[in-house]
């Protein structure tokens, strides 16, 4: 028996859950319909582009953004060969602390005056 769209996103969904990854870029997601599905069904939130949070429908993104910040910073910055932290986002994480930062101050090799907003 065939399984539907609906239910293949679910199990891709699950299975990364159950992986502890909660944070998925573009290349990770099966395909436009299953990421559509979840999307519609709150399993999956849209950060920037490219780059979703998975939660529980029923989670506040207001609630699960802060706890992925950092991860959320990860996956951003994977998109780029060489970067590093600037300025006082640097000595605040190199003095412990990993709270999240309002503006977060990254140096990367590549040319761009992008600027990313999330939330």
């Amino acid at each position: 028996m065939k399984k539907s769209i609906k239910n293949n996103a679910l199990e891709w969904w699950a299975e990364k859950i159950k992986s502890g990854d909660h944070v998925a870029s573009f290349s990770e997601i099966p395909g436009q319909r299953q990421r559509e599905i979840l999307v519609r069904e709150k399993f999956l939130y849209p950060i920037i582009k490219g780059i979703w949070i998975l939660k529980r429908p029923e989670d506040d993104i207001e609630d699960i953004f802060p706890l992925l910040y950092w991860h959320l910073i990860k996956k951003i910055l994977s998109r780029y060969s060489h970067w590093s932290l600037r300025g006082r986002s640097a000595l605040l994480v190199l003095d412990g602390d990993l709270s999240m930062q309002k503006h977060l101050l990254v140096r990367i090799n590549t040319k761009t005056t992008r600027k990313y907003r999330c939330f």
